[in-house]
């Protein structure tokens, strides 16, 4: 029983704080009620009104309780009972756990879930009696039967009955046994000699098995697997011819994309600007139009740009890569949006090396930077303040056997309602951003499933880190 209810607290510790959280932030007491009772009582769930963070809490009051036929429940039952902070918002991690179920102490799990604490439940053992006890209540009322009585009874009688059918099969079996002596030593003989021709046929029966098993083998040989072998040899072949015409198209498209010229010159739209402002006195009717330019110049550099990054795509195959050398790469070739904000680079003397694809990698840290260039550009417009300085740090370095790549800036951190998703989900995050726009989070969370990568996510007191972990390889 005590390691039963220790699993159940166990389990409940991981669930039932973001039940009984939800509950009471809306006000359900009837489904309160429910959730408290679907034990049937067999142990206590109390809830008080503690918003304490002190393990004791003399002046609590219990608001609900679990119904139950064996007890009741009063303060002095929860002093030394387990319990739980219930919170608003609703918790979702568990903050403590039993290690194994024979141990009463929980220890913690090192997560805590923020939020104002709005009461605590209480998780609460119910002691049955022993077995001697229970055999003692038995003993003076072995016709009263309820409860665990009736067990005892039934079993009693069950015993008794055995007893005595036991005592009839002793007495018949000798009986039998004196009978059937005589008969059993005059068919022994007779015995030995149809056992004997028993054997006799066995192995002959034997003998046909095995030949008949010979010739189904050569059969199965000839008609089934020659032939599948044959047929998955097609497969293999109609499989390849696929993968091959996938390849040659995809090069055959990006080789079209790359060869194709931009409609427009690259360096004609500052020479425009310049003309603009160099023959026109009123430069504030002309301003919109400047900035405009501007943005196209940009939006042309970025096509620019990812065409020619297009290329890295027809790769998806995985090789050992150096981490310090794609980061590197990826510092000198920054995307033209990102040239907003002074970006740091900082690598490990030691070299980092994975199992990736380098592509994907540059991908994965790409993404990371996007997004914090979006955050500091929100940021900056919400302090209406053109001279804020945004930075971004990106830093290599590893810690046991693990390559770490932290992207760093001074923004106003995650939202709290994106941060458990980002880079964990398959779902797309900003709905709001269209088709197109707002897969990012997607996109680095395949790449990191497919290289097994990981990802841990921190506010700081200013900005925000986001930490990409790939497995070193010896390799």
């Amino acid at each position: 029983m005590f390691a039963v209810q220790t699993v159940d607290f166990n389990i409940l510790s991981y669930t039932l704080p973001m039940k009984v959280s939800y509950t009471l932030i809306k006000g359900d007491l009837e489904e309160l009620q429910r959730t408290l009772d679907s034990n049937y009582g067999l142990f206590g769930l109390v809830i008080t009104d503690c918003k304490s963070l002190e393990n004791k809490c003399p002046k609590q009051k219990i608001l609900f309780s679990t119904n139950s036929k064996y007890q009741t429940y009063t303060i002095s039952d929860i002093v030394n009972s387990p319990f739980d902070y219930l919170k608003d918002p609703i918790p979702v991690v568990a903050e403590r756990f039993y290690q194994n179920s024979y141990i009463g102490n929980r220890l913690k799990t090192g997560r805590t879930n923020k939020g104002k604490i709005i009461g605590r439940i209480y998780y609460i053992r119910v002691n049955r009696p022993n077995f001697i006890t229970s055999q003692l209540l038995w003993l003076r009322k072995p016709f009263n039967l309820k409860g665990v009585n009736i067990v005892y009874t039934l079993t009693f009688i069950m015993l008794l009955t055995m007893g005595i059918l036991l005592f009839c099969i002793i007495q018949w079996i000798t009986y039998r046994y004196k009978t059937q002596k005589q008969i059993d030593q005059q068919k022994y003989e007779k015995r030995l000699k149809d056992k004997e021709i028993e054997r006799l046929e066995l192995e002959n029966k034997l003998l046909k098995i095995i030949t008949f098993n010979s010739v189904f083998g050569q059969v199965i040989e000839q008609d089934f697997s020659s032939v599948i072998a044959n047929r998955i040899q097609e497969l293999d072949s109609i499989l390849k011819n696929i993968l091959l015409k996938i390849d040659s198209d995809i090069q055959n498209i990006v080789h079209d994309i790359y060869k194709a010229p931009l409609l427009f010159n690259l360096s004609c739209t500052p020479k425009i600007i310049n003309e603009i402002i160099s023959k026109t006195y009123n430069l504030e009717v002309y301003q919109p139009i400047i900035e405009f330019l501007l943005e196209a110049n940009e939006t042309l550099k970025t096509l620019d740009w990812v065409v020619k990054d297009l290329r890295g795509t027809t790769r998806i195959e995985s090789e050992a890569t150096l981490v310090q050398q794609e980061i590197e790469y990826l510092s000198q070739n920054l995307p033209p949006s990102l040239d907003n904000w002074k970006i740091d680079f900082d690598f490990d003397s030691s070299p980092l090396w994975i199992n990736c694809n380098p592509w994907h990698l540059r991908s994965i840290v790409k993404n990371a930077l996007y997004n914090s260039s979006a955050a500091l550009k929100k940021y900056r417009r919400k302090l209406k303040n053109n001279s804020f300085q945004g930075y971004i740090s990106v830093r290599c370095h590893s810690n046991n056997n693990t390559a770490i790549i932290d992207i760093e800036d001074n923004g106003p951190g995650i939202p709290s309602d994106i941060l458990p998703l980002l880079y964990e989900s398959s779902e797309r995050l900003n709905r709001s951003a269209g088709e197109i726009a707002g897969n990012g989070s997607m996109i680095v969370f395949a790449y990191l499933c497919l290289h097994g990568g990981k990802v841990e996510k921190i506010n700081l007191d200013k900005g925000a880190r986001v930490s990409f972990q790939f497995p070193l390889t010896s390799d």
